[in-house]
């Protein structure tokens, strides 16, 4: 507590004085004691005394003064009663107290995590103590003061600090969408918004899964961390429609949508019930209220039908050789929108319908009899639900057959070589049951098929052909001039010339060997290494031919063939012996024979 004197005179013989500290008795003073620290004087009086004043140095006349100083000071005080009075002192020391250093940050961003208040100063003898409040709040944007007051006992004088908390920057989302159509394009995640750099957590937005995310600011930036979640909408189902066909009455259709209906819907592109539709192929979608589309349902509004146009008919039109034979011949028909196909023939007891009444295809039997009846008629009508077409009358005839336009008589190859056959073919062949090739020397001889193989004659000639059936040869034929004769095939080369001993033309240090035979006009030649024991390696087509023999030579051959367009002639092969190899030249010495 702040210190007090009392003190008097004269009881007794002498002044008396009672000293405190801190409102705590001390000590005794008399004459000749001097004090310490903060004291309170008293005066003790008898109950006489009734006529005493006080004077103090600070002009106080109360018997008790409370004093504060700023630094040691001395304090009077006089005494005065009815016998006199009397003056004494007391000096009050005071030691400047302590202020608390602390070197922690006095600013933060808004909503950061804050330092920890410490409960010692960074004074070079630390001043404990506690801080009111105890933690930074920074949650409360503005300025707060927080209190450091020591713990007892040191002389230490309390000290606030001012934390300011600066509002953390709010970062807009605002531009990313937080609702998207699974599968649709997903939206790019900003590394930068409003000027505020950062990262998000996950990266990448997923268009197949709902999910938030979340944006931290880069350290250095008073702005707080922001999440935006994105939910992805399913696909409403495909449209299920129902579809309605023109009709031979009505020209056009409808389409229905059946499922998925609902209120907000949208039907693209004719709504979810159109009718008066052309021909033709239709997308159908449904957009729901989140605005997400379906796969589109695909549509085909058919032609108006209508009655079938005579089919068209294809098949056998030369029935001849099929006459009086237990073959059966096929006739398709076809007419756009026909659902069945009426097949008949007045002929019926010469032409008879097998099989496929009602179909588009039809198997037919050609009787015996035919042949010199006049119109051979087969007819057939087409149907749907319209009508039936007008018959389409396909005739058939029983005639000679004619040779196919543009056909020609084609050899097998062109050269031609002594004692080499050589097949040549009607191309095409045509339809018949034989062919009749006059030969260069003006036999015939038939065929069933189109070709004939034979070998071509030295000094040439004509090859022609015609077609028969069973109602005559064809009238026209096609013939081919066959050239004369202007190779055969090559005989064996002649004897091949060139060295016998290898030494000197093996690798790795030997040059290569010449070899070559009689030159002969006409031909190529085809050279070969055939190691002893081994398959022939060619080596060469020219002659002459360079042939270098591989390292470790142990004998073999080489061989040559003639080869013209006739074919190859038989091998001319000269032996190579083995010895040849002690006789090799080395590059570290020279072996003797």
């Amino acid at each position: 507590s702040s210190p007090a004197a009392y003190g008097s005179c004269g009881i007794n013989g002498g002044a008396w004085v009672q000293s405190f500290f801190n409102g705590v008795f001390y000590s005794d003073y008399r004459s000749g004691y001097q004090g310490a620290g903060n004291v309170r004087f008293a005066r003790r009086f008898s109950s006489e005394s009734t006529c005493t004043s006080y004077l103090w140095s600070t002009g106080e006349t109360t018997p008790t003064i409370t004093v504060n100083p700023t630094q040691t000071t001395t304090y009077d005080v006089t005494v005065t009663n009815c016998y006199g009075s009397c003056t004494k002192s007391v000096t009050v020391n005071v030691t400047p107290a302590t202020t608390p250093e602390f070197n922690i940050p006095t600013t933060y961003c808004e909503g950061t995590v804050p330092a920890s208040l410490p409960s010692s100063s960074n004074n070079t003898t630390a001043i404990t103590g506690s801080w009111n409040p105890a933690v930074i709040n920074t949650s409360a944007v503005g300025i707060l003061p927080y209190t450091f007051t020591p713990d007892p006992n040191q002389c230490a004088s309390t000290v606030t600090l001012d934390i300011t908390i600066t509002p953390a920057q709010v970062v807009d989302l605002s531009s990313i969408p937080t609702s998207i159509c699974y599968g649709s394009a997903a939206p790019i995640l900003p590394s930068s918004i409003n000027g505020i750099n950062g990262t998000w957590t996950p990266a990448v937005v997923d268009n197949t899964n709902s999910d938030c995310y979340t944006f931290t600011p880069d350290a250095g930036q008073c702005a707080a961390v922001a999440t935006v979640c994105v939910t992805v909408n399913a696909l409403p189902a495909s449209p299920i429609v129902i579809t309605t066909q023109p009709t031979c009455t009505v020209a056009t259709g409808c389409i229905n949508v059946s499922n998925p209906l609902g209120v907000g819907y949208v039907y693209s592109p004719l709504g979810s019930d159109a009718c008066n539709l052309t021909a033709g192929n239709y997308s159908i979608t449904v957009t729901d209220l989140n605005g997400c589309t379906s796969v589109a349902t695909n549509v085909v509004i058919n032609e108006q039908p209508r009655i079938p146009a005579p089919p068209v008919v294809t098949g056998v039109a030369n029935v001849c050789q099929f006459i009086c034979v237990d073959t059966l011949l096929i006739y398709r028909a076809n007419s756009t929108g026909a659902t069945s196909y009426n097949w008949t023939t007045p002929n019926h007891h010469l032409i008879s319908i097998e099989s496929g009444q009602g179909t588009s295809t039809t198997q037919i039997k050609f009787l015996c009899g035919l042949a010199a009846q006049p119109n051979k008629q087969i007819r057939v009508t087409a149907s749907n639900e319209c009508g039936t077409s007008a018959p389409r009358i396909f005739y058939v005839n029983a005639q000679a057959p004619t040779l196919p336009s543009g056909s020609a008589i084609i050899p097998s190859r062109t050269n031609v070589c002594s004692g080499n056959p050589i097949t040549y073919c009607l191309t095409p062949s045509g339809s018949g049951s034989n062919w009749i090739w006059t030969l260069p020397d003006g036999r015939d001889t038939v065929t069933s098929t189109g070709c004939i193989t034979l070998v071509p004659p030295a000094q040439g000639g004509t090859l022609c052909v015609r077609v028969s059936n069973n109602c005559g040869v064809s009238v026209g034929r096609r013939c081919f001039n066959i050239l004369s004769t202007t190779a055969s095939i090559p005989s064996t080369p002649g004897l091949i010339s060139g060295p016998t001993i290898a030494c000197t033309h093996t690798a790795p240090d030997g040059t290569p060997a010449q070899y070559y035979v009689g030159y002969r006009s006409g031909v190529t030649y085809n050279w070969y290494y055939k190691p002893t024991g081994g398959t022939p390696i060619a080596i060469g087509n020219t002659n002459p031919i360079q042939y270098l023999f591989p390292a470790g030579f142990a004998g073999g051959a080489i061989q040559v063939t003639a080869t013209n367009g006739c074919g190859t002639s038989g091998i001319r092969s000269l032996n190579i012996p083995a010895r040849a190899v002690s006789q090799a030249i080395s590059t570290t010495a020279i072996q003797p024979d």
